[in-house]
């Protein structure tokens, strides 16, 4: 342990998020045409005559701030203090940022009242006692939120503790995902290299990729994975399909689509060949060196020439969205097959911190950021005219005015709050239901289950405290594995994995046996 401190203290991908995809019951629901078959009509809310509640809620961004802001705030406070009395305020705070001024926003009792988890473990926070339960807060003031759920929706899944829901999850416009390897298209047709958007590439493949570029490019790194911080695995972006069956990696998972055996992921073949790729990668000058360290975001390291590309999950949309923060057209080489596992609690949460002010307006609020399709677009692209038009009503297709981009536009950010995404605006046609279709065929066996891991929380934040600590310099390459490997998969035993992997295995055991 001690020379595994010395190597990290000498020397921010956004962490492995695994979206899920929800309970069995669920699936007729989510694939057939109630995607868009309801209406697009607002709130049905009458006004408000009461009090009036100030609401603070957090606004993430991947490290710029929208310049209009403010012009989109005030518009959102015409809608929501008449409506349901509530005046908004944005926090807003980086995603990398996030993980380091959470705990302490709290911690000094700032006033928090909706906090979105992205890219955090929620159990982790609830564990803590930093997050409020929200069961009967969403039963006395998020009606349209309980509907979906009652459709099926899993909006509250994985993110129990002691049978009580800490966190809301988005309703997703399509369900499903696979892992991609995204880099900027100059880079690629500059090395002569020919790709195909179908086929799934390997790790070999990558690569012979890094190789290529980093002949013609040999100041960049191609391989852009940043680690700082990661408190579970970057596999899944890669060729790594698992499913950690409603929780996350400190419990367990089930590897592939077909195995019903829980087992520890980072002891699997599958992951040590991953940790020798990157390894490789870092060896040969192709994996960005300070990743476990470097405070400098994957935005500017992108935009300013100094990586040239990063694995994350793929999905219909995901490349152009991403395309503004990398500043230039982007290839997605697709790392795994379109597949649906079990939602896990890494999935993304609207929460309630325990400083919040109004439990009943923070969730008025946020019920509301579901319910009212033209707030939810509000938030998420701005004023129509000013910062998007419309293109295809039908579709819900919009654009840039003419003349304006993702860089001049004065209200753009790829990872803004939303709600309900079924009926929110894109920049391009994402066929959701045709891809929700494709991935409800390939579901793992653990699909629709949800690990309560009430009776192991010691064990399991003992495991977590390993992951954080090991990871972040494992998986950016940068140490030797043949000393730290064995040492990582000693101190997660010892932490208890096993035992809690037991717990896990009978508890999904005993769900199968229910099917």
């Amino acid at each position: 342990m001690k020379r595994f401190w010395a190597v990290l203290l000498a020397g921010f991908i956004i962490p492995g998020l695994l979206g899920g995809c929800g309970n069995k019951a669920e699936t007729d629901n989510i694939t057939e045409s109630t995607l868009k078959d309801e209406s697009d009509s607002a709130s049905d809310s009458v006004g408000w005559d009461g009090e009036v509640s100030h609401i603070v809620m957090t606004y993430l961004t991947m490290g710029i701030t929208p310049a209009d802001i403010d012009e989109v705030l005030a518009a959102v406070n015409e809608v929501t203090i008449p409506a349901i009395g509530v005046e908004v305020e944005f926090k807003v705070i980086s995603a990398y940022d996030t993980f380091s001024q959470y705990t302490l926003w709290i911690g000094s009792g700032e006033q928090i009242d909706l906090m979105s988890l992205e890219y955090q473990d929620i159990i982790s926070y609830a564990s803590q006692g930093l997050i409020n339960p929200i069961d009967d807060l969403l039963e006395a003031n998020a009606p349209y939120i309980l509907d979906c759920i009652a459709q099926g929706y899993p909006l509250t899944d994985a993110s129990y503790v002691d049978g009580e829901a800490y966190g809301i999850t988005c309703v997703k416009s399509m369900y499903g995902h696979s892992g991609g390897y995204f880099i900027l298209k100059e880079y690629v047709d500059a090395a002569g290299l020919s790709y195909d958007e179908d086929t799934i590439y390997s790790l070999d493949d990558l690569t012979d990729l890094f190789a290529a570029v980093k002949e013609i490019y040999p100041d960049l790194y191609p391989a852009g994975q940043i680690t700082k911080g990661i408190t579970t695995t970057t596999f899944g972006y890669y060729n790594g399909i698992y499913d950690p069956l409603g929780s996350d990696t400190t419990s367990g998972v089930i590897m592939g689509t077909d195995s019903t055996k829980v087992v520890n992921l980072y002891a699997t073949d599958e992951y040590y060949d991953y940790l020798k790729h990157v390894r490789e990668w870092y060896l040969k000058g192709y994996m960005y060196p300070d990743s476990a360290t470097t405070d400098t975001s994957r935005l500017e390291l992108t935009r300013s020439k100094v990586i040239g590309g990063y694995a994350l999950t793929s999905r219909p949309g995901m490349k152009e969205a991403l395309e503004g923060e990398a500043g230039g057209e982007l290839v997605c080489l697709t790392t795994s097959e379109v597949h649906c596992a079990s939602q896990t609690s890494l999935a993304g949460f609207w929460t309630v911190p325990i400083t919040c002010a109004d439990p009943d307006a923070a969730m008025r609020l946020l019920n509301m950021m579901y319910e009212d399709h033209d707030l939810t677009n509000l938030i998420r692209f701005g004023i129509e005219g000013k910062h998007y038009v419309m293109v295809d009503k039908e579709q819900n297709l919009i654009a840039f005015p003419d003349g304006m981009n993702e860089d001049t536009s004065g209200y753009y950010n790829t990872i803004p709050p939303g709600g309900d995404f079924r009926y929110t605006y894109t920049w391009s046609i994402d066929n959701a239901q045709d891809y929700t279709a494709k991935a409800m065929s390939n579901t793992t066996a653990g699909y629709g289950f949800a690990y309560s891991n009430a009776d192991k929380t010691t064990q399991i934040t003992a495991v977590r405290e390993v992951l954080s600590l090991y990871l972040p310099a494992l998986e950016s390459g940068s140490v030797d594995l043949d000393i730290y490997y064995p040492e990582f998969i000693d101190a997660l035993e010892n932490a208890g994995i096993n035992d809690v992997i037991a717990d896990k295995q009978a508890h999904f055991d005993a769900w199968l046996a229910e099917q």
